[in-house]
């Protein structure tokens, strides 16, 4: 095991295609809890901001395309089955108790290591809402219904829609796959932190009194972003009622962990229009997806992504370009805000660096009275 963990000291994240297979397989340290070091928590913290990188890489978006295209040209040519898109209006964390390197986890998708959210996540999230906050027609029935009981009642609009230990329901709640031809949402994963204000407090049972000179302990973990693929199949009234109350418990529940902190909130549209290129052209590009843009200038104005931050420097990603093509680095000097990976960062170019693989933006924190 030790010449493993010395081992992954000097792989290279760019080499890697599958950021799930990174974030469970590539943590260089991984020490017992009450063993953790301050320098633990920047190995975590690097993990994932280094999967949320992956995740971005031309190389694997282009590969997950192809596999996305042919999940919704399936969905589309199924029966009775609608199609439309749930955009995130934050971060979304589903799965976070399943098992991880980290103290967090987050549902990704086997095969390409992409979020996406169980189509079974949705359909208790919908079930639950109608349970709570419709009327009494929706709400779960004490006795399931019995197709062979003549004289029972018969089910409730709960038990058609959602089913019952003996019946199916009428719809059918399909994963929701990020979707990656949104040029308004690029990116499928980022980092996120919470801290733990009394760490002692909480390991012990609440034996040991929380103090005011207790140590913040950051927990990094990993957030979804961008909008997912939705898609339900049944009759068309139960499918578009089914629609109804997922918008409503997306918007105002949310879908997965830490909702009473806003994580997880959705609006439902309508799907865009999509190309008919086949998958796999040279030169394929749909309306959907972005054209490539320009390299700023000396004096042009970002605000993009902080990617990653050390004692010295921090990296920010350029709009519009992967971060191994295209990267802004930032000095820290003792003016800088202190940004963490995934918050926004305001900066101005100030030079350019041109090399044969990657071409570097110096940049320092934007004046505030110069708009961008």
């Amino acid at each position: 095991m030790s010449s493993r963990r010395d081992h992954l000291q000097s792989l290279n994240k760019n080499a890697c295609q599958h950021p799930g297979l990174w974030l469970d397989k590539f943590i260089p340290t991984q020490p017992q809890p009450q063993q953790r070091t301050g320098e633990d928590v920047e190995t975590k913290r690097n993990l994932v901001t280094d999967t949320a990188t992956i995740a971005s890489t031309p190389a694997v978006l282009d590969l997950y395309r192809c596999s996305f295209r042919r999940w919704r040209d399936t969905l589309t040519h199924l029966a009775d089955t609608e199609l439309r898109l749930a955009t995130a209006r934050g971060r979304v964390v589903v799965g976070i108790g399943n098992a991880s390197v980290l103290e967090t986890a987050i549902s990704l998708q086997r095969t390409y290591g992409i979020p996406y959210i169980p189509g079974s996540a949705l359909k208790g999230l919908a079930a639950a809402y109608a349970r709570q906050r419709l009327d009494d027609t929706w709400g779960k029935p004490a006795t399931i219904y019995d197709p062979d009981d003549p004289a029972q009642q018969p089910p409730s609009a709960y038990e058609l829609l959602f089913g019952a230990t003996s019946t199916a329901g009428y719809v059918t709640f399909h994963d929701a796959l990020w979707y990656p031809d949104d040029p308004a949402h690029p990116q499928s994963l980022a980092a996120d932190v919470l801290t733990v204000h009394h760490q002692a407090y909480y390991n012990q049972g609440g034996s040991q009194a929380p103090t005011d000179w207790d140590s913040p302990m950051p927990i990094p973990f990993l957030t979804a972003t961008g909008s997912f693929l939705l898609a339900l199949s049944g009759p068309p009234a139960w499918r578009s009622r089914a629609f109804e109350i997922l918008a409503a418990a997306l918007d105002q529940m949310g879908v997965g962990a830490k909702t009473s902190s806003g994580y997880g909130r959705m609006d439902l549209r309508s799907l865009p229009p999509t190309s008919t290129t086949p998958c796999g052209k040279k030169g394929e590009q749909t309306a959907a997806t972005p054209s490539p843009r320009t390299i700023p200038v000396v004096g042009q104005i970002i605000t993009s992504n902080v990617i990653e931050r050390n004692t010295q420097k921090i990296a920010i990603q350029v709009p519009g370009h992967a971060p191994e093509h295209v990267l802004a680095i930032l000095d820290i000097q003792a003016d800088t805000p202190a940004w963490q990976p995934g918050e926004k960062a305001r900066v101005e170019v100030i030079a350019i660096e041109t090399g044969e693989q990657r071409t570097i933006l110096r940049v320092q924190r934007a004046p505030k009275n110069r708009k961008s």
